[in-house]
Parts: C-alpha cells; structure tokens; sequence
C-alpha cells in the first residue's frame, strides 16, 4: 500500500471515530450531567457515614476506656490503708 493512500484511510477512519464519539457524546450529555449529580450526591453520602462511623468508634474507645478506668479504681487501694491493714511500716 502507498504512504498515500494508508495517509488518506487512516485520516477516513480517525475522522469517523471522532464524529462518532462526538454525536455519542452530543446525544447522551443529558445522561452525563445526570450521573455526575449522582456520583456527587453518592460521595456526600459517603462521606457522612464515615464520618459518623470515625465517631462511633472514637465514642466508643472512649466508653470503653471509662469503663475499664471506673472497674480498675474501683480495685485500688490507696498506700497508706494497705500499710495500715498489715503489720508492715508505712515506709516499707
């Protein structure tokens, strides 16, 4: 095949993929704008539950380590009882 006519065909065929993309992309830019608005309000969606759920855990965490704080002082005992409960001096 001559440079030519590959030049001349190659050109045809690049000219009708860009026609076709650009009455595809004229027919269906309603389609477009339509899932973008979706995606959008799909990311917001997103984003608030994650936040929410961040919350949640740290809110959680938290309980938790109120908790095991409130059970753990709850089994202290203070130097100076323990020294008076035995038979040890307080400095000891």
């Amino acid at each position: 095949m001559r440079f030519g006519q590959f030049a001349g065909l190659d050109f045809t065929g690049a000219s009708l993929y860009v026609a076709a993309y650009l009455s595809v992309g004229f027919l269906f830019s309603d389609a477009l704008g339509t899932i973008t608005k979706n995606y959008a309000m799909f990311s917001r969606a997103l984003s608030s539950v994650s936040i929410a759920a961040a919350l949640g855990y740290l809110g959680f965490k938290a309980w938790i380590w109120i908790k095991a704080d409130r059970v753990r002082g709850s089994k202290r005992l203070e130097l100076t009882r323990l020294s008076a409960r035995s038979s040890l001096p307080a400095g000891v």
